[in-house]
């Protein structure tokens, strides 16, 4: 494998110009492959004095296309690619995509600059590496209308390109035909290639010998019995939506005795403002409802048994949500904290733990989602404010990240191709280990405010990998 700069010549013929001691390997006609793109050309011999570099990024060996061929393979001109030779072909990579969703509109040069600080790790890989959609594929002639990062300029820039060898699935918007498509076109190298629902998910885990005692028991709520099966057995219980993450969608409801019963919220402050809220029919059995589905203002109720029949009845009838036992979560401090665990496949393709925070819930809240005013602290020390300066956080540590990759060879058994996961789990105040639920589309907001090197590690891990998955990884012969 070389460095490569390929600059256009003005000419009419498929012609590819080498450095002699590269054409001298090959016969007077090759093919050449970039992305998805594959053409036959002459091979014609370079000036002596071209003959300069290719062991380096920084030094690549210049190589001429005629304009002819350029067009064909919808090169690049701003790029370093690496350049492979075996057999009768030359290969031009990696040619990268990140799948985007089918709103085209929201793909902005602005928009994309979110996705910059990835390429930190380009000099490394190079290539070709652009954001797209299925909805600006044109089969027929295997190109795509997309968005590419011009390293040197630091900018994205809209162009045509190739379709690509591998695609890094960044949306789940796209049209399942067209993604069934792009597997078959690049055998198999779309990662991330699916996203299970919670309760999909809940499905595939809850009969696996290594990982069941950890799934806490999951039911969909078809009617209020479900609800009430549930809330009989645990007495507080967490409504989920099933399909969507970052906290939304949540309502917590707590059985209570009478109206001095602790709450699950164990902060003065927020208990008082509690009392400002209707109490509905009085009866013996009441229960407090944390209705987090609009965010902002928390909805907060007391209610009996009669008007929770309601509320359940109107307000989940028909839709997709799952009960769970609401886990007595170890505290940092006063406030409930759960942990993420990111794991990525490495350049081998083998899985690896890339990172880990624990997420600290804002003052007063059951949620402990960043997006909703919670904090990033580092394992240990949550785990030291939860259970003291003695605790075993290394023991803990291990069985979590031994939990983790047994639920990534799980998921790896599915069918699907995955290469990343937002995992998240907590501790309760018994030290026990739960899984609270997988993302594979997940945020490192808090990664980024506190371990900032943490936060590149994760961010350049997938370019790495598929650079390895198209046969471009660093380090390739």
């Amino acid at each position: 494998m070389i460095w490569v700069k390929v600059e256009e010549i003005s000419l009419k013929e498929d012609v590819i110009f080498l450095p002699q001691s590269i054409a001298s390997q090959l016969e007077a006609e090759v093919s050449i492959s970039f992305g998805q793109k594959r053409i036959w050309a002459q091979v014609s011999v370079l000036p002596s004095f071209m003959e300069l570099g290719g062991e380096k990024f920084e030094k690549p060996q210049k190589i001429q296309i005629a304009t002819c061929l350029w067009k064909k393979l919808l090169l690049v001109e701003s790029i370093h690619l690496q350049m492979k030779i075996e057999n009768r072909e030359i290969k031009l990579g990696p040619v990268m995509g990140l799948l985007l969703g089918n709103k085209n509109y929201r793909y902005s040069i602005a928009h994309m600059e979110k996705y910059s600080d990835r390429f930190g790790i380009y000099p490394e890989i190079g290539g070709l590496i652009y954001a797209f959609s299925t909805e600006t594929i044109d089969w027929q002639k295997k190109s795509v209308y997309g968005l590419y990062h011009n390293y040197f300029k630091g900018e994205w820039e809209y162009g045509v390109f190739p379709l690509p060898s591998v695609v890094y699935r960044r949306h789940f918007h796209s049209k399942e035909e067209s993604l069934e498509r792009l597997k078959e076109i690049t055998d198999g190298k779309v990662f991330n290639s699916e996203r299970l629902s919670k309760w999909e998910l809940y499905e595939k885990l809850k009969d696996n010998k290594a990982l069941k005692e950890f799934i806490p028991q999951t039911v969909k709520v078809k009617s209020f019995k479900d609800v009430t099966h549930i809330l009989t057995k645990y007495k507080n219980v967490i409504l989920k939506p099933s399909q969507l993450s970052r906290g939304r969608g949540i309502c917590i409801i707590e059985s209570i005795k009478d109206d001095s019963s602790q709450s699950l919220i164990d902060n003065s402050s927020f208990l008082e403002k509690l009392k400002s809220f209707p109490n509905i029919n009085k009866g013996n059995k009441k229960f407090l409802i944390f209705d987090y589905r609009n965010h902002n203002p928390l909805e907060c109720y007391t209610v009996s048994s009669d008007m929770l029949k309601i509320f359940v009845s109107e307000e989940f009838s028909g839709k997709y949500y799952l009960i769970q036992p609401l886990l007595s979560l170890a505290k940092a401090g006063e406030s409930l904290f759960d942990i993420r665990i990111v794991m990525q496949k490495d350049e081998r393709g083998q899985w690896v733990h890339s990172g880990t925070e624990c997420r600290v819930a804002d003052s007063g809240k059951l949620i402990t989602n960043i997006s909703l005013g919670g904090y990033a602290l580092s394992l240990k020390a949550a785990l030291q404010k939860a259970f003291g300066p003695d605790v075993d956080d290394k023991r803990i540590e291990e069985k979590i990240l031994q939990f983790c990759q047994q639920f990534c060879q799980a998921m790896d058994q599915t069918g699907e191709h995955y290469a990343e996961f937002g995992i998240d789990v907590a501790i309760d105040t018994q030290k026990k280990l739960w899984f609270i639920e997988a993302n594979v589309f997940p945020s490192f907001k808090g990664f980024k405010k506190m371990d900032y090197d943490t936060y590149l590690t994760i961010r350049y891990r997938p370019l790495l990998y598929g650079a390895k998955l198209s046969g471009f990884g660093r380090g390739e012969d």
